[in-house]
C-alpha cells in the first residue's frame, strides 16, 4: 500500500438494518482485487484491540477522549426518548467504536460494516431530535477526527425493501428488530431511521463518500466501492 493510500485506510458502511452492509463487506473480502491487500473487518480490528479484558480496558483508558465522550452525551440529551439508560449504553458503544478506530494500524485497510456513524445513528435511532442543527454540528465534530482516513459508503435502501429483508432473515439475538412483530410499526420505524440517516449523510465529506444501491448484486457494489477507493488513493 502506497504512502498516499495509507492516508485512507477505512471503508465504512452506513445504511438501514437489513440493507446488506455485512453481505457486501464479505464480498469485498472475497474479491480477487483484494487478494494482495492486508484487509481486516471491524471484528478482527476489535480483536487486535486487546488480547484480554484488562488490556482492552487499559487501551480504552489510554485512547479515551473526554471531549468526544461529552459530545456523545450531548447528542443523547438532544434525543427525545424516555429510555435514557438505553441511549447512554449506545453512547458507550459509540465511544468504544471510536477508541478502536484510534488503535488501528495505518498500514492496513479496514472494511467496517458498523462504524462510528452507525453508532451515532443508533443513538438518534427513530426518535425525535429537539435541535437538529446542534445534533448535526456535534456529529460533525465527532466524525472530523477520523473522516480524512475514511471512505464512507452510503448503502441506499428504501424502508419497504429493508422491512422485507428483515422479515426474511434472522437478526442476532437481542436486536431490537426481533421484537417488532407488526409490519406497519416496523416500516414506520425504518422510515424514521431513514430520515435520520439522510440527515447524518448530509454532513459527510462529498469527496470521500460513495453511494451504492442495495438492489444491485453485492459483488457489483463491492467492485464499485473498490474502484472508488482506488481512484482516491492512486
Amino acid at each position: 500500500m502506497s504512502n498516499k493510500s495509507s492516508l485512507i485506510n477505512i471503508i465504512e458502511f452506513n445504511g438501514l438494518p437489513g440493507c446488506g452492509k455485512t453481505t457486501i463487506t464479505n464480498k469485498m473480502l472475497e474479491t480477487p482485487l483484494c487478494c494482495d491487500w492486508p484487509m481486516e473487518t471491524y471484528e478482527s480490528m476489535y480483536r487486535c484491540f486487546g488480547k484480554n479484558k484488562l488490556s482492552r480496558l487499559l487501551h480504552a483508558i489510554w485512547y479515551f477522549r473526554p471531549i468526544e465522550f461529552c459530545r456523545l452525551l450531548s447528542l443523547a440529551k438532544l434525543v427525545c426518548c424516555h429510555k435514557k439508560k438505553i441511549l447512554y449504553k449506545r453512547v458507550i458503544v459509540a465511544e468504544l467504536l471510536l477508541i478502536v478506530y484510534r488503535c488501528r494500524r495505518m498500514d492496513r485497510l479496514y472494511v467496517v460494516d458498523q462504524g462510528p456513524l452507525q453508532g451515532i445513528l443508533s443513538i438518534a435511532h427513530s426518535y425525535n431530535i429537539s435541535d437538529w442543527k446542534k445534533f448535526l454540528s456535534l456529529s460533525q465534530k465527532i466524525l472530523a477526527g477520523y473522516e480524512k482516513h475514511t471512505v464512507f459508503v452510503n448503502l441506499v435502501s428504501d424502508p419497504k425493501t429493508a422491512r422485507e429483508r428483515i422479515r426474511y432473515r434472522n437478526f442476532s439475538y437481542g436486536s431490537r428488530m426481533n421484537f417488532i412483530e407488526n409490519d406497519a410499526e416496523l416500516e414506520t420505524e425504518l422510515q424514521k431511521q431513514h430520515s435520520t440517516l439522510n440527515q447524518l449523510r448530509s454532513i459527510l465529506p462529498v469527496s470521500h463518500t460513495v453511494t451504492v444501491d442495495a438492489k444491485f448484486e453485492a459483488i457489483h457494489n463491492a467492485n464499485t466501492i473498490l474502484d472508488f477507493y482506488r481512484g482516491l488513493t492512486q
